[in-house]
């Protein structure tokens, strides 16, 4: 655990970061919000009519070899709200993108009909939709989930994990 320590974030005159990932505005008339947004427990300042995200302001402040161009910031713990410093690690895009495959990859869905003879596999929902006409996203997630099957149909859908 690191010890807080507060730097005034480059450009501005009021606004200072913590290595705690702790925003804070001083010398000004009514309090700052922290943030207008959180995403995906990612939370996200104005600063110059710019929102930018706390990790990515943490790495603008406190490393100097930090591109927004060429790096992103992703947590060592893969807990997307500690903000901490020591908690942050700089990567190439390359390796954001693999990570974020890695992590938000999309459910199977498979198409089999009643009598188990015809399979078909599918990588999403999206996949799935856009080979069955007809069928739109939220029917084939909803088939998915429930357990009941209609009588009329003639597939049935389960995720891949599932059947």
């Amino acid at each position: 655990m690191c010890i807080e320590e507060w730097v005034q974030v480059d450009g501005t005159k009021d606004v200072y970061i913590s290595t705690l990932g702790r925003v804070k505005r001083v010398h000004y008339y009514k309090p700052y919000k922290r943030s207008p947004h959180t995403t995906n427990g990612v939370e996200y300042v104005k600063i110059k009519g710019q929102v930018i995200s706390v990790p990515k302001l943490m790495q603008l402040t406190f490393n100097p070899d930090y591109d927004p161009d060429i790096h992103r910031t992703l947590p060592k713990n893969g807990m997307h709200r500690d903000a901490s410093l020591d908690n942050l690690k700089m990567v190439t895009v390359k390796e954001y993108h693999q990570n974020h495959v890695k992590t938000h990859r999309a459910k199977g869905v498979l198409r089999v009909s009643q009598d188990n003879q015809d399979i078909e596999c599918y990588i999403s929902l999206r996949d799935a939709e856009s080979f069955n006409p007809g069928w739109p996203r939220e029917t084939i997630r909803s088939r998915c989930n429930s357990n009941e099957i209609p009588n009329d149909e003639q597939y049935e859908w389960y995720w891949k994990g599932d059947y």
